[in-house]
């Protein structure tokens, strides 16, 4: 089970092991998934890293930088959908939430398991643009349902 598939790519936003069973039920579903800007030492670079996902790295403990976010906006503009798997944000990570507001300028589908009233002081009026999920079982219907 690998996410390097022939199927719809999908670019999840994660980290602090946040994503790593969404990649799992993506990968199952024959996904296609790329993701980052993941530091090195997360669970989650472990397992997409297993699935044969593309990844934009960094090295542990280091803020992600411009650069690493770019390298992530590449692999965000190859998808046909955006999720934002709900990471804990630090001072290291705060930079992926560029990532989201990114996908919604480039006009993407995007979904969310952050809850509502988080994206709203994160985002503003844009949090309106984000499909909001309660979890990967709804994630995946609405998903498809877009995908169709």
């Amino acid at each position: 089970m690998t996410g390097n598939r022939t199927g719809k790519k999908v670019f999840v936003a994660a980290g602090m092991a946040s994503g790593s069973g969404l990649f799992r039920s993506l990968v199952r579903r024959g996904y296609s998934i790329s993701t980052g800007v993941l530091h090195e030492n997360d669970l989650d670079y472990h397992v997409a890293s297993a699935l044969g996902a593309c990844i934009a790295g960094c090295p542990p403990m280091e803020v992600i930088g411009k650069e690493k976010v770019n390298r992530a906006l590449e692999l965000a503009r190859q998808a046909s959908v955006f999720v934002d798997s709900g990471f804990k944000t630090g001072a290291l990570n705060r930079p992926n939430l560029e990532l989201v507001r990114a996908a919604l300028n480039m006009g993407c589908a995007v979904f969310s398991l952050r809850p509502a009233d988080e994206l709203r002081k994160g985002f503003g009026r844009d949090a309106a643009r984000i499909t909001v999920c309660q979890g990967i079982p709804q994630l995946l219907d609405l998903m498809e349902d877009v995908l169709r």
